[in-house]
């Protein structure tokens, strides 16, 4: 019981606190006081308290809390691709400041520029996956990114959303779904929603941005050639 915690806690306390008395004699009236046993009431109280209730809100306040996360740096609110259209990406990139080794050593100085598909290419590398950025609370979207889905297997592409939550997302699709950062952002060159970035096959220094235009069904709406 709780009580057993609280007394000798509370004993320990009265035991280490100095006491200084002297008597001084009795003067007025004397009165009955009607003790009250401190101990007693709050193992009473602690004996009502509903712990394992107390336990669960506090669980759910926390998973609310991830359920609803968003990191500071997450982007919100693109505008809706208004035509469907392609472009190349360009992520050649300048170093702001100074890489180091473990060791502390410089390995490329602020002011490097480079490219890392290049880089990634010397390796045998490249971007396996493409990304899928989505407003997650359209719904056009959401049905385009479900048509998505049932032609392509778990695993093929990265989800980045921009409003939604990645934890209900990832919990209803059953894969990883991130949030799309401003860096990120910048460095693929998203204007718009629904985008899908790649790197074409045998490609080594562009990306490919596809752009989609949808109607309310979530289809692509694919301009027609004159």
């Amino acid at each position: 019981m709780h009580w057993r915690i609280i007394i000798p806690a509370l004993m320990t306390m009265l035991l280490a606190t100095p006491v200084r008395a002297r008597v001084v004699g009795t003067e007025g009236n004397v009165y009955p006081i009607a003790e009250i046993e401190l101990v007693s009431l709050i193992a009473a109280k602690a004996a009502k308290f509903d712990f394992e209730r107390y336990e669960e809100d506090h669980k759910r306040q926390i998973t609310d809390r991830i359920k609803t996360f968003r990191p500071a740096d997450a982007v919100r609110d693109l505008p809706v691709a208004r035509i469907s259209a392609a472009y190349k990406i360009d992520p050649t990139y300048t170093l702001p400041y100074d890489l180091r080794d473990a060791q502390g050593e410089i390995v490329y100085p602020a002011g490097y520029t480079f490219n890392p598909l290049e880089v990634m290419a010397k390796q045998g590398l490249s971007l396996r996956l493409p990304y899928v950025i989505i407003n997650a609370e359209r719904h056009e979207e959401m049905l385009w990114l479900e048509r998505k889905l049932a032609k392509s297997p778990k695993g093929t592409f990265h989800l980045l959303i921009t409003n939604g939550y990645a934890y209900e997302l990832s919990e209803k699709f059953g894969f990883p779904v991130y949030y799309l950062s401003e860096q990120v952002k910048e460095r693929l060159v998203v204007k718009v929603t629904p985008t899908v970035v790649f790197q074409p096959e045998n490609e080594r220094k562009f990306l490919i941005a596809n752009i989609f235009r949808l109607d309310p069904e979530g289809r692509e709406l694919i301009p027609r050639r004159r």
